[in-house]
């Protein structure tokens, strides 16, 4: 199988890393940690070399109003519940253009089959995880 195309630019991880500084702000001493691209990558808030906080960070270019949900995939979201089993706190957080919001993993959700058509890149379809809005807690 080909090497699956790499979609991520270098705004989006600048971007990235500004909703992570809003964020680890309110951990003074936090020490911040991006995992490997490869795989699932999550950034973690570690204290004194233990890692206590995993994050998954998504930027939006729409307000948090324009849909009812907030989509993940599924394999990402399944990582954050294995890690929370392991006694990490874990979330989801999201810059929309209108506010910064963060949801505690696991969290009430709807599975289905979804993700994005505009790429005509068939690996972008697959099982996705849809969250209610409204259980994002603004920051």
């Amino acid at each position: 199988m080909a090497a699956r195309p790499r979609y991520e630019t270098a705004e989006d991880r600048a971007n990235e890393y500004a909703v992570m500084a809003k964020f680890s702000a309110l951990f003074p001493g936090a020490e911040v940690t991006r995992l490997s691209d490869e795989g699932h990558a999550f950034t973690v808030l570690s204290k004194r070399g233990k890692a206590k906080v995993a994050v998954e960070i998504k930027t939006r270019r729409n307000a948090s109003y324009a849909y009812p949900t907030f989509m993940i995939s599924k394999s990402k979201y399944d990582a954050l519940c294995q890690l929370q089993s392991r006694g990490m706190h874990t979330g989801i957080l999201v810059q929309w253009t209108d506010r910064l919001g963060f949801v505690t993993v696991p969290v009430e959700h709807q599975t289905k089959v979804g993700g994005r058509y505009d790429r005509g890149d068939a690996r972008d379809i697959e099982t996705v995880v849809h969250i209610p809005v409204k259980k994002f807690e603004t920051i």
